[in-house]
Protein backbone atom coordinates (compact mmCIF):
# COMPACT_ATOMS: atom_id res chain seq x y z
CA UNK A 1 0.00 0.00 0.00
CA UNK A 2 1.16 3.08 -1.04
CA UNK A 3 1.96 6.14 1.87
CA UNK A 4 1.73 8.49 -0.34
CA UNK A 5 -1.05 11.17 -0.30
CA UNK A 6 -3.28 11.32 -3.47
CA UNK A 7 -2.03 14.69 -4.02
CA UNK A 8 1.27 13.47 -3.55
CA UNK A 9 1.29 10.80 -5.74
CA UNK A 10 -0.67 12.68 -8.59
CA UNK A 11 2.33 15.30 -8.34
CA UNK A 12 4.96 11.96 -8.41
CA UNK A 13 3.13 10.52 -11.54
CA UNK A 14 3.13 13.54 -13.28
CA UNK A 15 6.57 14.09 -13.19
CA UNK A 16 7.27 10.87 -13.77
CA UNK A 17 5.20 11.11 -17.15
CA UNK A 18 6.84 14.32 -18.08
CA UNK A 19 10.56 13.13 -17.69
CA UNK A 20 9.25 9.84 -20.05
CA UNK A 21 7.82 12.01 -22.36
CA UNK A 22 11.01 14.84 -23.09
CA UNK A 23 12.77 11.32 -23.25
CA UNK A 24 11.26 10.24 -26.44
CA UNK A 25 10.69 13.45 -27.65
CA UNK A 26 15.11 14.63 -27.84
CA UNK A 27 18.30 12.99 -27.30
CA UNK A 28 19.90 13.08 -23.85
CA UNK A 29 21.65 16.56 -23.13
CA UNK A 30 23.58 17.55 -19.69
CA UNK A 31 19.94 18.71 -17.48
CA UNK A 32 17.97 15.91 -19.29
CA UNK A 33 20.81 13.63 -17.95
CA UNK A 34 20.54 14.76 -14.51
CA UNK A 35 17.13 13.92 -13.84
CA UNK A 36 17.65 10.50 -15.51
CA UNK A 37 20.37 10.11 -12.55
CA UNK A 38 17.22 10.36 -10.36
CA UNK A 39 15.92 7.24 -11.37
CA UNK A 40 17.10 4.26 -10.31
CA UNK A 41 15.77 1.68 -12.91
CA UNK A 42 17.42 4.08 -15.78
CA UNK A 43 20.81 5.48 -14.26
CA UNK A 44 22.77 2.52 -14.80
CA UNK A 45 21.69 2.95 -18.74
CA UNK A 46 22.28 6.48 -18.96
CA UNK A 47 24.33 7.66 -22.05
CA UNK A 48 27.32 9.46 -20.15
CA UNK A 49 28.62 12.95 -20.80
CA UNK A 50 31.12 11.95 -23.52
CA UNK A 51 28.30 10.28 -25.76
CA UNK A 52 26.41 13.88 -25.17
CA UNK A 53 29.24 15.87 -25.94
CA UNK A 54 30.38 13.55 -29.13
CA UNK A 55 26.67 13.48 -30.49
CA UNK A 56 26.53 9.73 -29.93
CA UNK A 57 23.58 10.37 -27.82
CA UNK A 58 21.45 12.48 -30.38
CA UNK A 59 22.84 9.88 -33.09
CA UNK A 60 21.21 6.86 -30.78
CA UNK A 61 18.09 8.52 -30.14
CA UNK A 62 17.53 9.70 -33.82
CA UNK A 63 17.91 5.97 -35.03
CA UNK A 64 15.26 4.35 -32.78
CA UNK A 65 12.71 6.77 -32.96
CA UNK A 66 12.93 8.21 -36.55
CA UNK A 67 15.38 5.64 -38.22
CA UNK A 68 13.46 1.95 -36.41
CA UNK A 69 10.38 2.44 -34.40
CA UNK A 70 8.14 5.53 -35.14
CA UNK A 71 6.67 6.76 -31.75
CA UNK A 72 3.25 8.02 -33.61
CA UNK A 73 0.05 6.72 -32.48
CA UNK A 74 -1.16 6.69 -36.34
CA UNK A 75 1.94 4.58 -37.16
CA UNK A 76 0.29 1.88 -35.21
CA UNK A 77 -3.44 2.27 -35.72
CA UNK A 78 -4.16 3.80 -39.15
CA UNK A 79 -4.89 0.97 -41.71
CA UNK A 80 -1.97 1.56 -44.24
CA UNK A 81 0.10 1.89 -41.17
CA UNK A 82 0.76 5.79 -42.15
CA UNK A 83 1.66 9.04 -40.36
CA UNK A 84 -1.35 11.12 -39.67
CA UNK A 85 -4.68 10.57 -40.81
CA UNK A 86 -7.72 10.27 -38.34
CA UNK A 87 -5.65 9.49 -35.05
CA UNK A 88 -3.36 12.16 -35.26
CA UNK A 89 -6.48 14.76 -35.57
CA UNK A 90 -7.82 12.65 -32.84
CA UNK A 91 -4.85 13.45 -30.63
CA UNK A 92 -4.93 17.34 -32.09
CA UNK A 93 -8.24 17.49 -30.95
CA UNK A 94 -7.92 15.83 -27.23
CA UNK A 95 -4.84 17.77 -26.62
CA UNK A 96 -6.77 21.41 -27.60
CA UNK A 97 -9.74 20.35 -25.78
CA UNK A 98 -7.68 20.05 -22.53
CA UNK A 99 -5.72 22.74 -23.07
CA UNK A 100 -2.29 21.07 -23.94
CA UNK A 101 0.22 21.57 -26.62
CA UNK A 102 3.50 20.34 -28.25
CA UNK A 103 5.40 22.16 -30.23
CA UNK A 104 8.52 20.21 -30.93
CA UNK A 105 6.81 17.25 -32.15
CA UNK A 106 3.23 16.06 -33.62
CA UNK A 107 0.39 15.50 -31.40
CA UNK A 108 0.17 11.69 -31.93
CA UNK A 109 3.93 11.31 -31.02
CA UNK A 110 4.11 9.74 -27.52
CA UNK A 111 6.36 12.07 -26.12
CA UNK A 112 3.37 14.69 -26.74
CA UNK A 113 0.99 12.35 -25.11
CA UNK A 114 2.88 11.43 -22.14
CA UNK A 115 3.22 15.20 -21.48
CA UNK A 116 -0.34 16.01 -22.01
CA UNK A 117 -0.64 12.61 -19.47
CA UNK A 118 1.96 15.18 -17.25
CA UNK A 119 -0.49 18.12 -17.59
CA UNK A 120 -3.47 16.32 -16.86
CA UNK A 121 -1.83 14.68 -13.50
CA UNK A 122 -0.44 17.94 -12.54
CA UNK A 123 -4.01 19.34 -13.28
CA UNK A 124 -5.07 16.32 -10.40
CA UNK A 125 -2.22 17.08 -7.70
CA UNK A 126 -4.19 21.06 -7.61
CA UNK A 127 -7.24 19.55 -7.48
CA UNK A 128 -6.73 17.61 -4.77
CA UNK A 129 -4.92 20.28 -2.92
CA UNK A 130 -7.74 22.67 -2.97
CA UNK A 131 -10.05 19.56 -2.33
CA UNK A 132 -11.59 20.38 -5.84
CA UNK A 133 -14.09 17.40 -7.64
CA UNK A 134 -11.69 15.02 -9.66
CA UNK A 135 -13.99 13.09 -11.82
CA UNK A 136 -13.52 15.55 -15.03
CA UNK A 137 -10.45 15.11 -14.63
CA UNK A 138 -9.58 11.69 -13.93
CA UNK A 139 -12.05 10.85 -17.04
CA UNK A 140 -9.77 13.00 -19.32
CA UNK A 141 -6.54 10.54 -18.23
CA UNK A 142 -9.06 7.84 -19.06
CA UNK A 143 -10.05 8.83 -22.23
CA UNK A 144 -6.38 9.31 -23.07
CA UNK A 145 -4.96 6.53 -22.00
CA UNK A 146 -7.15 4.09 -22.93
CA UNK A 147 -8.02 5.47 -26.60
CA UNK A 148 -4.08 7.33 -27.75
CA UNK A 149 -1.70 5.71 -25.33
CA UNK A 150 -2.44 2.15 -24.37
CA UNK A 151 -3.92 1.04 -27.73
CA UNK A 152 -1.16 1.11 -29.45
CA UNK A 153 1.61 0.67 -26.73
CA UNK A 154 2.24 -2.84 -26.52
CA UNK A 155 3.23 -2.95 -29.90
CA UNK A 156 5.49 -0.04 -29.61
CA UNK A 157 6.99 -1.63 -26.72
CA UNK A 158 7.91 -4.63 -27.87
CA UNK A 159 9.32 -3.51 -31.51
CA UNK A 160 11.85 -1.40 -28.89
CA UNK A 161 12.35 -4.49 -27.15
CA UNK A 162 13.78 -6.03 -29.91
CA UNK A 163 16.62 -3.84 -30.61
CA UNK A 164 17.93 -4.38 -27.49
CA UNK A 165 19.04 -1.20 -26.83
CA UNK A 166 19.86 -1.28 -23.17
CA UNK A 167 18.68 2.82 -22.52
CA UNK A 168 15.64 2.98 -25.02
CA UNK A 169 14.91 -0.49 -24.14
CA UNK A 170 14.56 -0.04 -20.46
CA UNK A 171 12.57 3.77 -21.62
CA UNK A 172 10.02 1.70 -23.42
CA UNK A 173 9.59 -1.06 -20.47
CA UNK A 174 9.42 1.77 -17.86
CA UNK A 175 6.70 4.01 -20.16
CA UNK A 176 4.58 0.54 -20.09
CA UNK A 177 4.94 0.27 -16.37
CA UNK A 178 3.35 3.72 -16.01
CA UNK A 179 0.67 3.05 -17.91
CA UNK A 180 -0.46 -0.11 -16.58
CA UNK A 181 0.09 0.82 -13.52
CA UNK A 182 -1.79 4.07 -13.62
CA UNK A 183 -5.01 2.19 -16.15
CA UNK A 184 -4.82 -0.39 -12.64
CA UNK A 185 -5.54 2.60 -10.25
CA UNK A 186 -8.06 4.33 -12.22
CA UNK A 187 -10.19 0.53 -13.18
CA UNK A 188 -10.39 0.41 -9.22
CA UNK A 189 -11.41 3.71 -8.87
CA UNK A 190 -14.28 2.92 -11.29
CA UNK A 191 -13.27 5.71 -13.76
CA UNK A 192 -11.60 3.81 -16.79
CA UNK A 193 -13.11 0.83 -18.50
CA UNK A 194 -11.02 -0.51 -21.12
CA UNK A 195 -12.12 -0.50 -25.01
CA UNK A 196 -9.21 -1.67 -26.66
CA UNK A 197 -9.40 -1.36 -30.52
CA UNK A 198 -11.53 -4.13 -32.16
CA UNK A 199 -9.63 -6.88 -32.84
CA UNK A 200 -12.33 -8.14 -34.95
CA UNK A 201 -11.44 -4.90 -37.38
CA UNK A 202 -8.51 -7.03 -38.76
CA UNK A 203 -9.92 -9.58 -41.82
CA UNK A 204 -7.79 -12.49 -43.05
CA UNK A 205 -6.37 -11.98 -46.73
CA UNK A 206 -7.43 -14.46 -48.68
CA UNK A 207 -5.01 -16.69 -51.26
CA UNK A 208 -6.24 -14.72 -54.05
CA UNK A 209 -5.16 -11.14 -52.50
CA UNK A 210 -1.47 -12.51 -51.67
CA UNK A 211 -0.43 -15.42 -53.96
CA UNK A 212 2.19 -14.57 -55.79
CA UNK A 213 1.89 -10.65 -54.45
CA UNK A 214 4.69 -10.27 -52.29
CA UNK A 215 3.99 -6.77 -52.53
CA UNK A 216 0.76 -7.29 -51.06
CA UNK A 217 1.89 -9.39 -47.91
CA UNK A 218 4.80 -6.93 -47.20
CA UNK A 219 1.73 -3.97 -46.96
CA UNK A 220 -0.20 -6.02 -44.73
CA UNK A 221 3.28 -6.60 -42.38
CA UNK A 222 3.95 -3.03 -42.46
CA UNK A 223 0.27 -2.40 -40.99
CA UNK A 224 0.57 -3.11 -36.99
CA UNK A 225 -3.45 -2.46 -37.15
CA UNK A 226 -3.42 -5.15 -38.92
CA UNK A 227 -0.47 -7.51 -38.74
CA UNK A 228 -0.79 -6.76 -34.99
CA UNK A 229 3.22 -5.99 -35.08
CA UNK A 230 5.54 -3.72 -36.23
CA UNK A 231 8.43 -4.69 -37.88
CA UNK A 232 11.86 -2.29 -37.70
CA UNK A 233 13.99 -2.21 -40.61
CA UNK A 234 16.65 -4.17 -37.82
CA UNK A 235 14.29 -6.92 -37.29
CA UNK A 236 13.69 -7.59 -40.79
CA UNK A 237 17.55 -7.63 -41.29
CA UNK A 238 17.87 -10.11 -38.78
CA UNK A 239 15.14 -12.16 -39.90
CA UNK A 240 16.56 -11.99 -43.48
CA UNK A 241 19.77 -12.95 -41.88
CA UNK A 242 18.66 -16.07 -39.91
CA UNK A 243 16.79 -17.56 -43.38
CA UNK A 244 19.82 -17.06 -44.87
CA UNK A 245 18.46 -14.93 -47.94
CA UNK A 246 18.81 -11.55 -49.45
CA UNK A 247 16.97 -8.33 -47.57
CA UNK A 248 17.66 -5.80 -50.07
CA UNK A 249 18.26 -2.47 -49.15
CA UNK A 250 15.68 0.94 -49.22
CA UNK A 251 12.65 1.02 -47.45
CA UNK A 252 11.09 -1.72 -44.90
CA UNK A 253 8.58 -2.42 -47.30
CA UNK A 254 11.24 -2.93 -50.04
CA UNK A 255 13.00 -5.11 -47.75
CA UNK A 256 10.33 -7.12 -46.77
CA UNK A 257 9.46 -7.37 -50.53
CA UNK A 258 12.54 -8.86 -51.60
CA UNK A 259 12.93 -11.12 -48.17
CA UNK A 260 9.51 -13.25 -49.39
CA UNK A 261 11.00 -13.40 -53.09
CA UNK A 262 14.38 -14.42 -51.88
CA UNK A 263 12.34 -17.51 -49.41
CA UNK A 264 10.72 -18.42 -52.50
CA UNK A 265 13.22 -18.25 -55.06
CA UNK A 266 15.83 -20.17 -53.20
CA UNK A 267 13.04 -22.96 -51.44
CA UNK A 268 14.04 -21.30 -48.34
CA UNK A 269 9.92 -20.88 -47.25
CA UNK A 270 10.89 -23.35 -44.16
CA UNK A 271 13.54 -21.02 -42.81
CA UNK A 272 11.57 -17.79 -43.38
CA UNK A 273 8.51 -19.07 -41.67
CA UNK A 274 10.97 -20.48 -38.78
CA UNK A 275 12.16 -17.02 -38.61
CA UNK A 276 8.27 -15.47 -38.51
CA UNK A 277 7.36 -17.76 -35.57
CA UNK A 278 10.12 -16.65 -33.65
CA UNK A 279 9.15 -13.00 -33.76
CA UNK A 280 4.77 -13.78 -33.05
CA UNK A 281 5.86 -16.16 -30.24
CA UNK A 282 8.15 -13.20 -28.74
CA UNK A 283 4.77 -10.57 -29.00
CA UNK A 284 2.71 -13.36 -27.70
CA UNK A 285 4.47 -13.59 -24.46
CA UNK A 286 4.85 -9.46 -24.86
CA UNK A 287 0.85 -8.61 -24.99
CA UNK A 288 -0.08 -11.34 -22.72
CA UNK A 289 1.67 -9.06 -20.00
CA UNK A 290 -0.43 -5.98 -20.82
CA UNK A 291 -4.07 -7.88 -19.98
CA UNK A 292 -7.26 -6.42 -21.90
CA UNK A 293 -5.12 -3.63 -23.73
CA UNK A 294 -2.69 -6.50 -25.13
CA UNK A 295 -5.59 -9.04 -26.36
CA UNK A 296 -6.63 -7.20 -29.52
CA UNK A 297 -2.96 -7.48 -30.49
CA UNK A 298 -2.17 -10.71 -29.23
CA UNK A 299 -5.37 -11.86 -31.76
CA UNK A 300 -3.62 -9.90 -34.44
CA UNK A 301 -0.24 -11.53 -34.10
CA UNK A 302 -1.73 -15.57 -33.77
CA UNK A 303 -3.63 -14.69 -37.33
CA UNK A 304 -1.19 -13.25 -38.93
CA UNK A 305 1.22 -16.34 -38.37
CA UNK A 306 -1.37 -18.89 -39.15
CA UNK A 307 -2.41 -17.36 -42.62
CA UNK A 308 0.98 -17.07 -43.54
CA UNK A 309 1.85 -20.34 -42.61
CA UNK A 310 -0.70 -21.72 -44.21
CA UNK A 311 0.20 -19.29 -47.31
CA UNK A 312 3.82 -20.82 -47.45
CA UNK A 313 2.12 -24.27 -47.18
CA UNK A 314 3.77 -25.13 -43.69
CA UNK A 315 2.32 -26.96 -40.77
CA UNK A 316 1.29 -24.72 -38.12
CA UNK A 317 2.04 -25.43 -34.27
CA UNK A 318 1.48 -28.59 -33.09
Amino acid sequence: MSLLSGHEKALARGRGYSLLGLLWRRPVDGPLREAVLEVESLRDHCPSMEAIESGEAAAQHHRLVALEVFPHASVFLDPEGQMGGDAAEATSEFGRRIGFSCRDVSSDHLGALLGAMAHLCAGEADARRDHVPLPALQGHQALLLDSYVASWLPPFVAAVEVLRDPFYGRLAELTGELVRDHGTELEEEGVLSISPVAAGEMKEPSGEETRGKPQEIAGILLSPVRSGVFLSRSEISNWARAADVPRGFGSRRDMLERLWESGHRYGNQGDVHTGLRGWCEHRVTHYRSWGEWGLPWLERVQRTEAWLGRFLGLPGKA
